[in-house]
């Protein structure tokens, strides 16, 4: 019979070592940077559980639901967590809660908070789940742009789809001309393409005005009212075609 390992409801930040092949001082800077939740394991613990109240401007209270004693595991805050993990043993007074909400330990009548040492720290097995999967997909995102930028330009570009829409693009600005003829300025000819793109695909989704530029650039040189192309007629010969002018001469010389 195949042997199967149990999914533990939780795991030492000992083990997780072993499994993740880290030091305790990659999995602080994973707590630093709340990349990942430690927690602790408890059982009988006097918590006590609340939320905040504005009572004036700016001013909050901490309003006390109820006091009971909790028995699982307990979301680290991060700066106690990372003070635990890092000096060995912290002591520690507030808990993760959700927004608005506190939860407390119930501490004694001298005062005292709960003292955590870093060997009792664990992390919750939704939350390794969670973290695992998080860096399986950054990990599969590196690979794929690293095998991509190892690929020679030619194959990068051999037979891959355009990123935008070029023969709509062409279509409208024939549409443009057709309809309104050339903008007095190329820009304002760019400025439009740009808006066709956000329109389709949203604001910022589509190209910048550097790559509208290269595609219109070459049209415009001919399209713009100072060429050669735009001084003919419509049934004029190419400009190859034309004879060139001879100066006329004045009269009575």
């Amino acid at each position: 019979m195949t042997h199967v390992a149990p999914r533990k409801p939780f795991y030492r930040v000992t083990e997780l070592c072993a499994r993740w092949s880290m030091t305790e001082t990659d999995i602080a800077a994973f707590v630093l940077a709340d990349e990942l939740t430690l927690s602790i394991a408890v059982s009988q613990l006097p918590v006590e559980a609340g939320y905040y109240e504005e009572v004036d401007d700016g001013q909050w209270c901490s309003m006390p639901t109820g006091r009971r004693r909790f028995s699982g595991t307990l979301d680290l805050i991060r700066d106690d967590a990372w003070a635990v993990l890092t000096l060995g043993s912290a002591g520690v007074s507030s808990f993760q809660a959700q927004p608005g909400e506190y939860l407390e330990y119930a501490l004694d009548d001298d005062g005292a908070p709960l003292h955590i040492e870093a060997q009792g720290l664990v992390v919750r097995r939704a939350e390794l789940e969670r973290f695992e999967a998080c860096q399986a997909s950054a990990a599969a995102s590196t690979s794929a742009e690293s095998s991509l930028a190892a690929e020679p330009e030619s194959e990068r570009r051999r037979g891959a789809p355009t990123k935008y829409d070029v023969d709509g693009f062409w279509r409208h600005v024939c549409r443009i001309l057709f309809h309104e003829g050339a903008p007095p300025k190329q820009a304002q000819l760019i400025r439009q393409m740009r808006d066709w793109f956000e329109a389709r695909l949203g604001i910022g989704n589509g190209p910048d005005e550097s790559w509208i530029r290269k595609k219109i650039a070459p049209l415009w040189l001919d399209i713009q009212p100072d060429s050669e192309w735009s001084r003919l007629p419509p049934s004029a010969p190419t400009p190859s075609a034309v004879p060139a002018r001879k100066s006329a001469t004045p009269v009575g010389r």
